[in-house]
């Protein structure tokens, strides 16, 4: 379970600038199943600090974001660098959106639990992630995206798909 906090420190015009923590509660298995490979936590606290910013290109339908952030792992897991962007396209009915994120380890931890899974040690990936965004109303519609890691190290990593469904409150 992650938990949160973010604070606009620019948020007026068309550049904006936030500040985040992000708590990694401990919540989970670590070996689960009758084989112990369902995984859903790696019994480790992390914070994670983060600082992103964001350009609006107004009167012209494009937007875009990038950040940076250093998650602080414990229990003998390596640090890591974490950075990300992204770069849209917003109409009245459409969005459409370009995101890139990548994770680089400290390889600073001994930790050898988790092996080659989304907790493993030492994991570096960078993944890219088309989505694109369909208002029925003002407030409701749906979203699809897929992504892909096209560089990785110490991870499975496949191409996933999701699709949903948004309210915005």
């Amino acid at each position: 379970i992650d938990i949160g906090y973010k604070y606009g420190l620019i948020d007026n015009g068309p550049f904006v600038l936030s500040a985040e923590i992000v708590l990694g509660l401990p919540t989970g298995k670590v070996n689960g199943g009758e084989t112990g490979l369902l995984q859903t936590g790696d019994g480790e606290f992390n914070p994670m600090i983060r600082v992103a910013g964001g350009y609006s290109f107004h009167p012209s339908p494009f937007y875009a974001t990038a950040g940076v952030a250093f998650n602080n792992r414990t229990r003998d897991f390596s640090d890591e660098f974490h950075f990300f962007g992204e770069i849209g396209f917003n109409t009245t009915k459409w969005v459409l959106i370009l995101k890139s994120y990548s994770i680089r380890s400290f390889f600073n931890g001994d930790a050898s639990v988790a092996g080659n899974s989304i907790f493993a040690n030492n994991m570096e990936f960078t993944t890219l992630a088309p989505e694109v965004l369909y208002r029925v109303t003002e407030n409701f519609g749906f979203v699809a995206q897929s992504a892909i890691a096209f560089q990785g190290r110490n991870i499975l990593a496949k191409p996933s798909y999701s699709l949903g469904v948004f309210l915005q409150l």
